[in-house]
């Protein structure tokens, strides 16, 4: 019996994470060009077709959101029966391989309520607020499962969760934190695409949406999450003396991303910004996993 998973199995994990990540950029890019109903009201078809004639820009992005969504769907099916297939007597692998499927059907199930429920293009309901929030948080979900599935390639027999429950209490603080933050973050971008930044500073009345509120919400929230995220790692390290070249990594991608935010708000949100912000998100949050599982198993070996 293996005591890893093959070659092979790591860099397909890998290879999944990384297109799952670009279908999530993409994603974000239809919301910015507001060509959410690029395929009308049909869901899993566009405009009623299976291959659209429409020469539309908007049609052409949502269709190729659609098709790598698509894709990604498949490549998770294929990881979770390769783990089934192959590695079921490493129990965690499968664990979060099942996880995978799950969170990847959800994202699937989600992304078809925005497209059925109308809450694409220049929609400012709550529903679709709500929605937007819950997609990001199952979107980060289904990172983390990925993710966890490919730490697991490597090491069958590490673990996530730090054993001492003060130092997990401040693992599960900043877990759901980044979630929340997340989801604010994604709003933020929505906020940025329906109501864009006019003049040279952002000007609020009592006739404001709720979302234009979230340009100041958002960037305090990030600041206090990485303050507590500093205070935890500073003291995890103490603690364990743990490798210090994952949490410089991290500290490194918070610290870039803060400063891409600053730019985001100074030159108003630009699509490309919105992109690469996102983009430093989605790596701070796999290196984030990262630290919080390579930190558990060399405690557990030690």
């Amino acid at each position: 019996m293996t005591t890893v998973a093959s070659k092979k199995f790591q860099l397909y994990c890998w290879f999944v994470l990384i297109f799952c990540i670009g279908v999530i950029l993409w994603g974000a890019f239809v919301r910015a060009t507001g060509s959410g109903a690029g395929c009308g009201e049909h869901w899993p078809l566009c405009n009623g077709e299976v291959l659209p004639t429409s020469p539309e820009w908007k049609t052409f992005v949502e269709y190729t959101h659609r098709l790598t969504s698509g894709l990604s769907l498949l490549l998770v099916i294929g990881l979770f029966v390769w783990a089934k297939k192959k590695y079921t007597h490493f129990r965690e692998l499968y664990f979060w391989a099942k996880l995978s499927f799950i969170a990847i059907v959800i994202e699937a199930l989600l992304g078809a309520g925005l497209v059925l429920f109308r809450y694409v293009e220049f929609d400012q309901s709550i529903g679709r607020a709500v929605s937007i929030g819950l997609h990001l948080v199952n979107t980060l979900f289904l990172l983390a499962c990925i993710c966890f599935t490919t730490f697991y390639a490597y090491y069958p027999q590490g673990r996530w969760r730090i054993p001492e429950v003060r130092y997990q209490r401040g693992m599960w603080i900043l877990l759901v934190g980044y979630c929340i933050l997340g989801a604010l973050g994604a709003l933020t971008a929505l906020g940025d695409t329906l109501f864009p930044v006019q003049g040279t500073a952002f000007r609020f009345s009592q006739d404001s949406h709720f979302l234009e509120y979230l340009r100041i919400i958002h960037p305090l929230i990030a600041c206090a999450w990485t303050f507590y995220l500093l205070v935890w790692l500073s003291t995890l390290a103490e603690r364990i003396g743990w490798r210090k070249n994952a949490a410089l990594y991290l500290i490194a991608a918070v610290g870039a991303n803060i400063c891409l935010g600053i730019l985001n708000i100074i030159l108003k949100a630009p699509i490309w910004m919105q992109i690469v912000h996102l983009l430093a998100a989605d790596i701070i949050w796999v290196l984030f996993l990262w630290v919080n599982f390579s930190t558990a198993s060399w405690w557990k070996s030690s």
